[in-house]
């Protein structure tokens, strides 16, 4: 179920989570997941090293006035905590598509479904208010628990995909 919201700051909102407009409050918990390597290893990226300025001054030169790339919060309902983060990127206006990503850093948030409930919520916004026709997303072959999110949420494995050492499966979803 979809609510209507009266705050402009909130994309949208279900049972569990809501998706919001980032904040500059949001940058602390992003900085510390991006330096958890437990994470990273679920990005199949190396843990931040930067500086926290560093990360808030990278930050504003990738998302900040971006029509192409644009990342909001996860936020549970429950106890207002800013759990996670989704995002769209590679936005190509003439396939009308873009790539989904993903990442629930409070890992007590873990297997209780708000993941798969930020993803069906952040489709049903791209089709609706982007005019989004298909949403693909590259994730791990190892990361079952993804998979089985995004197989809930109504994506399809597409194909699976070799690059910089790592296997994934690409995964799509259409209008």
């Amino acid at each position: 179920m979809v609510l209507k919201t009266t705050n402009p700051n909130i994309i949208i909102q279900g049972n569990s989570v809501l998706l919001r407009l980032k904040t500059n409050d949001d940058l602390l918990d992003d900085y510390r997941w991006r330096r958890d390597a437990e994470l990273a290893k679920y990005d199949a990226v190396p843990t931040l090293s930067i500086s926290f300025n560093e990360f808030v001054e990278r930050y504003h030169i990738e998302f900040l006035n971006q029509s192409e790339r644009r990342i909001f919060s996860i936020v549970s309902i429950v106890d207002d905590k800013h759990i996670g983060n989704i995002m769209f990127y590679s936005f190509d206006r003439r396939k009308k598509s873009v790539e989904l990503g993903i990442t629930i850093g409070e890992k007590d948030y873990w297997n209780k479904g708000y993941g798969t409930e930020s993803v069906e919520l952040f489709v049903q916004y791209l089709f609706e208010n982007i005019g989004i026709k298909s949403i693909y997303l590259h994730t791990l072959k190892w990361n079952e628990r993804a998979i089985n999110a995004f197989l809930k949420s109504g994506f399809k494995e597409i194909k699976n995909i070799r690059r910089l050492g790592y296997s994934f499966i690409k995964m799509e979803i259409n209008k």
